[in-house]
C-alpha cells in the first residue's frame, strides 16, 4: 500500500457555500482533475507527476455538524508500491489546509 498522510480541519460554511470554498481551495492548491461526488459528499483530485513522486491522489471526506463542515483530507501516493513520499503527501495536506483556512 502506498504512503499517505491525513489531517482533519473544519470550516464555518455548510452546503453550497462549503462546496464552493473547498473547490476553490483545491484549485488554489494546484490540484488537477478536481471532482465532487454529491451522493457521498466526497471530493477527489490529483497532483502531477514530479521529480519527487509519481503523483498523489487527493481525497476529502466531509461531514456537517453544529453548522460547520468537518473535512478529512488525505493525500496518498498514486503508485501503490511507493513507500517513500519524500514529504509530498504532508506538503499537499498543509498546502490545502492553508488555502481552505485563508481563502
Amino acid at each position: 500500500m502506498g504512503k499517505k498522510y491525513s489531517e482533519t480541519t473544519s470550516i464555518p460554511e455548510t452546503g453550497i457555500a462549503a462546496r464552493d470554498r473547498i473547490l476553490k481551495a483545491l484549485e488554489r492548491s494546484g490540484f488537477r482533475n478536481i471532482r465532487f461526488i454529491e451522493e457521498t459528499e466526497i471530493y477527489l483530485a490529483e497532483t502531477s507527476v514530479s521529480l519527487w513522486s509519481w503523483a498523489e491522489n487527493i481525497h476529502i471526506a466531509t461531514t456537517v455538524s453544529e453548522n460547520k463542515t468537518r473535512l478529512e483530507f488525505t493525500s496518498k501516493c498514486a503508485l501503490p508500491t511507493q513507500i517513500i513520499d519524500w514529504g509530498k503527501n504532508k506538503n499537499n495536506t498543509l498546502k490545502f489546509i492553508h488555502n481552505i483556512q485563508n481563502g
